[in-house]
């Protein structure tokens, strides 16, 4: 059999990517957005049984983060549920949703969907610097499993 050469018609890249938001139940494209990261980190324990000199891991669990840039060019969709939510004494979730398109390749997408994220860290009320395009740094923690709506194939 003859090894597979990587088809690099499939390689993606920043502009074959999408993501929306839905905060108060309407959902929102977020154009805006110049950079989206979600990782998930993994906690493990150290595991020695008397009489191995193998230290072995174990997993105690696992949590998810997503970061993101956005220019700063509207307040309504994502600052504004949010200080509105912590001027009436309670937190606001998000859910993200994240779209890899190569439809026009060959008709695929992946696709995952983040639920009940919630502002983690620090958040940019307002920052600007002369001469520079003006953004906006958000962090969350994602309260729910991912959920791979649709995957790539080979």
């Amino acid at each position: 059999m003859k090894d597979e050469m990587l088809d690099i018609r499939k390689v993606l890249s920043g502009k074959d990517g999408r993501l929306y938001v839905t905060v108060n139940g309407k959902t929102y494209f977020l154009a805006e957005t110049s950079a989206f990261t979600a990782t998930l980190n993994i906690t493990n324990a150290d595991v020695q049984p008397i009489g191995s000199l193998l230290i072995g891991a174990t997993t105690t669990g696992v949590s998810i983060s997503i970061t993101m840039t956005e220019f700063y060019i509207r307040d309504d969709v994502m600052m504004q549920p949010l200080l509105d939510a912590l001027a009436a004494g309670y937190t606001p979730t998000y859910d993200f949703q994240g779209v890899l398109d190569r439809s026009m390749i060959d008709g695929q997408e992946s696709r995952q969907t983040y639920r009940n994220c919630i502002a983690d860290g620090s958040v940019n009320l307002f920052n600007f610097t002369p001469g520079e395009l003006v953004t906006r740094e958000w962090s969350f923690r994602v309260n729910a499993m991912p959920e791979q709506i649709k995957a790539f194939a080979a």
